[in-house]
């Protein structure tokens, strides 16, 4: 007889939580903001969707509140191509409208004839895998035609709780992605959760570099992210994400309490380096032979070792799959002195140039018009200076992430974002002059090599990192 108590009252309890979820469900599909891309010019839409990568930066995106929106229904013409991946993809250090998904809009919008095409810009700061696939669920009811993938940066250096689950349980993790993919509730707790659950602090007494190399199962999460787009009936184009070789030479500095780091660390070696690039009129490639003679091959071994490894997981879900791979490395490598990706390409540690970034969006609107035309991609036009003049002349101010990289010592990685910096904008009203004084702090600094330190007040105080790429 008691046993038919306890059963009601579990019964009750369990229509109870129910009836709540339910509530809860509808209430989130009623009040929940509008995640639909909004409009940053004819034919280019950029995110709404909040930061989740669990970096210290806005909760929600910055979109203007008379910005229209995409719609839900396709016009006939349109061709939607979304996007998706990290801060590369959103364009940094530049903005949305110098990224490499505004040059391809308009190289499509003179190579299709007839058609309309829409580029939606997914990219956000810091993004990994498993908040990609968050995002690319979201955008499910706007019907892509083609979803693009460039990521895997940040995943070298994660291993969260669900960065693995795909690997040691795909069954749970199967079920987690119906409930993400099916319900809005559980879509706004993984998005906003990140943001209410502590952060873990950042080692301190070690140098920030990252871990060499994509995280095991990093393979499953390549194989998720293409099946969930081609089951949106999407074509997917696939590339492999870039760093800079040049990364490997940087010396692993400690830094200080205030998050700078002594010149007293680098070795002459590194400093003949520094000093070379510093000065365009230097051989570069000479100097780095000429000092890195047994480092160079280790540090490009494992530089290659590390691209190799994020390649192969890309280029196995594409074969998977049937999507095209573009091969961006080679294109970059092949025009690269000494074939040591970043003397060029590379702004900071891995963002590209707006070069880098035309030659990308080159690759892409080559395969995208062969894969509407059921024909092989044909050769790209290499991106001449009149390409990118449009592109420069829109504002650029990319010292932020410059004078994170000196204070952080990554010294070779911040001088091209300071040299273009100055070079695009050389007046004082604007970044250039900040990103002078910048360049002068590492010229003084090379040349106190009797002191152990520069002054703290030299480097230009420049915002922290907000720690994602």
């Amino acid at each position: 007889m008691s046993a038919h108590p306890a059963l009601r009252g579990l019964a009750l309890s369990a229509a109870t939580l129910t009836l709540t979820c339910l509530l809860l469900e509808v209430l989130a599909r009623l009040l929940a903001p509008d995640p639909a891309p909004y409009r940053l010019r004819d034919g280019l839409y950029a995110s709404a969707l909040p930061q989740i990568a669990g970096v210290a930066l806005p909760l929600q995106a910055s979109v203007p509140r008379d910005a229209p929106r995409l719609a839900v229904e396709k016009d006939p013409k349109e061709l939607r191509i979304f996007v998706f991946g990290e801060s590369s993809v959103a364009g940094v250090p530049f903005s949305i409208a110098q990224s490499s998904s505004a040059m391809l809009l308009d190289l499509l919008k003179n190579g299709l004839p007839g058609k309309k095409p829409v580029v939606v810009n997914m990219g956000r700061i810091g993004a990994l895998a498993p908040n990609t696939l968050t995002y690319l669920l979201a955008m499910r009811r706007f019907h892509p035609d083609v979803v693009v993938f460039y990521l895997g940066i940040n995943d070298s250096a994660a291993g969260g709780l669900e960065e693995g689950m795909p690997a040691r349980s795909p069954r749970l993790h199967a079920i987690w992605r119906w409930l993400l993919g099916h319900s809005q509730l559980v879509w706004l707790l993984r998005v906003h959760g990140p943001h209410w659950l502590p952060q873990r602090p950042a080692p301190s007494g070690q140098a920030a570099k990252a871990p060499q190399g994509p995280p095991p199962g990093f393979g499953r999460w390549t194989d998720l992210l293409t099946e969930t787009a081609v089951g949106m009936g999407a074509q997917v184009l696939v590339t492999t994400p870039l760093r800079t070789a040049m990364a490997e030479l940087e010396p692993g500095l400690v830094p200080a309490a205030d998050g700078s780091v002594a010149f007293a660390g680098l070795t002459p070696e590194y400093r003949a380096l520094l000093a070379c690039r510093l000065d365009p009129a230097c051989d570069f490639a000479g100097v780095l032979a000429r000092h890195f003679g047994d480092a160079q091959p280790v540090a490009l071994q494992r530089h290659r070792a590390w691209l190799d490894a994020l390649g192969a997981a890309w280029q196995a879900s594409a074969q998977r799959f049937g999507a095209p791979f573009v091969d961006l490395r080679t294109a970059l490598e092949q025009r690269s002195p000494g074939h040591l990706l970043g003397a060029r390409f590379f702004m900071d540690e891995v963002h590209l140039t707006l070069e880098g970034y035309a030659v990308q969006a080159r690759l892409w609107d080559a395969q995208i018009r062969a894969m509407l035309a059921h024909a092989p991609p044909q050769p790209i036009a290499w991106p001449t200076l009149a390409d990118l003049a449009p592109y420069q002349r829109l504002p650029f101010a990319p010292t932020a992430m410059g004078w994170s990289f000196l204070k952080r010592g990554w010294y070779l990685c911040a001088i091209p974002s300071l040299q273009a910096a100055v070079a695009m904008c050389p007046g004082s009203q604007c970044d250039g002059g900040k990103a002078a004084s910048g360049l002068a702090w590492l010229k003084e600094g090379l040349t106190l090599s009797a002191r152990p330190d520069p002054p703290r007040s030299h480097p230009p105080a420049g915002p922290r990192d907000p720690g994602g790429r």
